[in-house]
């Protein structure tokens, strides 16, 4: 099942995030405390619509928190951590990194404050920790709450990558870009941008992705969902090989080309074999003739329907019906064996896909 989980944040508040996900994942996970509460973060009501239609709560376990416990007491046991924690992100974050207290154990909270790395914030009600602490201990509790099947997805990539690479360093490991699980996401998110400018769709809007979940949750077919994770498949591929097999930039173009070449090679057999240009009209005329003609509708003149009805007359009500069900299930088969179905489905809202 394609689910993320996000962190280091409660709420997803990037737009472009928030749009990929409704267009790969099934529904993102974020981590919140007790007794939290969803809150309101944009001004656009789509997109706390999207938010809302996507995002899954999880509070973490007592397993989860010890976990992160221990990755916490040992990065503070390497060599050079105080020094990280002062200097890998300082000029990109405030000087604290406010944190909810029940994400993590007491005893974490304990130890942290004996080292005179966090400070409780009696306004917020929060612990306050240096951004680095903060933004790694965050990371460490995502690996625990997402365990193996959730992908792993942040918007604070720039501010990770500084800060393994800096790690690295202090530990005198060479630095591999891309090795992070959490690059996924900027991966796949530029993969979604190729595509969407292969369809010539990069300005579809949040409100037309979210109408297109809202119809997949509301229809009682698996075809919708069936399209989007074939998408997100082949994205996750070739976002796999960026990250696994790519070592240079040149790397990350040669495939990226690749992925636009075959997504352009996908779409014009998608449109080959759906022929939308001629069979999209005959098939909204020979409903109309039909329906209206088994409810006998055709025996007083109708305008522009008596016309059609005329220029069609010996063609027969079974053999519309056929037609037209042999239509269908030919585009329904085309746009479940295409990679790019889904995207040129979010595109095109008035195409049916049973």
């Amino acid at each position: 099942m394609p689910s993320a989980l996000y962190y280091p944040h409660t709420t997803i508040r990037n737009p472009g995030l928030i749009k990929t996900a409704l267009l790969l994942w099934d529904d993102v996970t974020c981590i919140v405390p007790e007794q939290w509460r969803p809150q309101h973060a944009f001004k656009e009501k789509a997109l706390n619509e999207a938010v809302e239609l996507i995002t899954r709560y999880h509070v973490p376990t007592l397993p989860e928190k010890r976990s992160a416990h221990r990755d916490v007491d040992e990065f503070l046991r390497e060599d050079g951590s105080r020094f990280l924690i002062a200097h890998a992100v300082a000029s990109r974050f405030p000087d604290r990194f406010l944190m909810y207290p029940d994400k993590f154990l007491y005893r974490t909270w304990d130890m942290l404050e004996r080292e005179g790395l966090a400070h409780w914030d009696a306004v917020s009600s929060d612990y306050g920790v240096p951004p680095v602490l903060g933004l790694l201990m965050m990371s460490s509790l995502a690996d625990s709450c997402a365990g193996t099947q959730l992908d792993r997805i942040t918007d604070r990539v720039d501010a990770y990558g500084l800060i393994q690479r800096a790690r690295a360093t202090l530990l005198g490991a060479p630095y591999v870009e891309g090795l992070d699980s959490s690059q996924v996401a900027p991966d796949l998110q530029r993969l979604v941008t190729i595509s969407l400018r292969v369809l010539d769709a990069r300005r579809i809007s949040v409100a037309k992705l979210v109408a297109m979940r809202k119809r997949e949750a509301k229809t009682n077919t698996a075809d919708y969902r069936k399209m989007r994770v074939r998408y997100f498949s082949a994205l996750k591929t070739y976002a796999d090989r960026i990250v696994n097999h790519a070592k240079t930039a040149k790397d990350v173009k040669v495939i990226e080309r690749e992925f636009e070449s075959d997504m352009r090679d996908d779409l014009k057999s998608l449109k080959k074999e759906l022929d939308m240009a001629s069979l999209e009209p005959l098939f909204s005329k020979e409903m109309a003739v039909t329906v209206l003609a088994l409810a006998g509708a055709l025996i007083s003149p109708i305008a522009g329907l008596t016309t059609l009805a005329a220029t069609l007359k010996g063609v027969g009500i079974v053999p519309l019906v056929a037609t037209t069900i042999k239509h269908r299930k030919e585009r329904r088969k085309a746009l479940l064996a295409h990679n790019m179905s889904w995207l040129y489905y979010a595109n095109q809202p008035r195409i049916a896909v049973k």
